[in-house]
């Protein structure tokens, strides 16, 4: 919680380790830290090759509860 305020309005989080966003688990990580940092959380789906800089391409992203949009 108290990275929250280090991040701008629309900040974003980035978690880019080996299948960290992948099934349930992953999804309820991203989410509980979306709502708990007030920021969209992507974190990776997949495995992360050349030192964490090339991906599979596969996000899972996640907004925070209570700053979701109805489109």
């Amino acid at each position: 919680a108290r990275l929250t305020p280090k991040f701008c309005d629309n900040g974003k989080a980035v978690l880019r380790g080996c299948n960290v966003g992948d099934g349930k688990l992953g999804e309820s990580f991203s989410q509980l830290l979306a709502n708990l940092w007030q920021v969209e959380v992507k974190a990776h789906i997949g495995t992360i090759r050349g030192g964490g800089y090339w991906t599979t391409g596969k996000w899972k992203q996640a907004a925070p509860a209570d700053k979701t949009q109805d489109n």
